[in-house]
């Protein structure tokens, strides 16, 4: 079976069954970590500045893993995120797992040692 854009109808056939699975989509603007003296000091119309340019698209994950970059939009008075690329593969799912997903796999590794 060949990549997403190539793939032919009767292999797309062979998925029709997981039509109605839900899954989840996070369009991830950005990061920061900051202190908890921070934290504590936040109120409502505290700014948090980011670190990723304005204009740069967003990261855009499905079950956690990175799947392709977007672009925010404004679309009838709500955000949207328009594809701009999307993956080929994963390459590697801890390069491409989502922040939240890495940060747990050393820990896991560990406790099985």
């Amino acid at each position: 079976m060949g990549k997403g854009k190539n793939m032919s109808a009767e292999d797309l056939e062979k998925f029709e069954f997981l039509g109605d699975v839900p899954v989840t989509i996070v369009a991830e603007l950005d990061r920061r970590t900051i202190s908890f003296r921070e934290l504590l000091d936040l109120r409502p119309g505290s700014v948090i500045a980011l670190t990723r340019p304005a204009g740069e698209n967003i990261d855009v994950y499905v079950g956690g893993v990175l799947i392709g970059y977007g672009e925010l939009l404004v679309v009838e008075s709500s955000l949207a995120v328009r594809l701009a690329d999307l993956r080929d593969k994963a390459e590697d799912s801890a390069d491409t797992a989502h922040p939240h997903l890495r940060s747990m796999e050393p820990q896991a590794k560990a406790e099985a040692a």
